[in-house]
């Protein structure tokens, strides 16, 4: 049986509030994810999300990383102080590490890095439905994108480690036949 994750299990459509300052990308993922069925609020600023927050309830909320980061970070926090607890799908053109940290701390659910497909966001929200519908719900980790960065970063941070340690190695040699001459 598939499940339709664009309606609650009472058959009423799942909301989604979808934020970004493109307005040609904001109305083509929005138009991707009426498709899908999901019920699309669409902002292009800060403000008017927040106060399209404070009215609604919605079952997520897409940001993109159009706005600064300051303003992104204190939009983040303030939804969390005002309770909401739709997941956040955060979407990121930044590959700086520590800035994806404070948006995590800051309380994103997921981030998405771009370029994307609408697939994989797709697959994002399907996700954070799933984990809504459990029982126990713990915010998810950094999207996997940003995994395979981490692990890249890693992987690059390795190879630099052995490569340093040859040319030491190669110094050292030198050293010995230079001191013995």
């Amino acid at each position: 049986m598939q499940v339709d994750y664009s309606r609650h299990p009472d058959g009423s459509y799942r909301q989604v509030l979808l934020v970004e300052r493109d307005a040609t990308l904001l109305n083509s993922i929005a138009r991707a994810l009426e498709l899908e069925g999901f019920l699309v609020t669409r902002s292009t600023n800060l403000k008017n999300a927040e106060n399209s927050i404070q009215k609604n309830l919605y079952d997520a909320i897409i940001l993109s990383d159009q706005f600064s980061d300051e303003n992104t970070l204190q939009f983040i926090k303030n939804l969390r102080g005002l309770g909401t607890s739709a997941p956040i799908i955060f979407l990121n053109t930044k590959l700086n590490n520590h800035f994806q940290t404070l948006i995590t701390e800051s309380g994103a659910n997921y981030i998405l890095t771009k370029p994307f497909t609408f697939h994989d966001l797709r697959n994002c929200l399907y996700r954070c439905f799933e984990q809504a519908c459990s029982d126990l719900f713990v915010p998810p980790p950094v999207w996997s994108k940003t995994n395979q960065i981490k692990r890249e970063s890693l992987r690059t941070s390795l190879w630099l480690g052995i490569l340093a340690s040859i040319l030491i190695g190669v110094a050292l040699y030198f050293t010995m036949i230079v001191v013995s001459s």
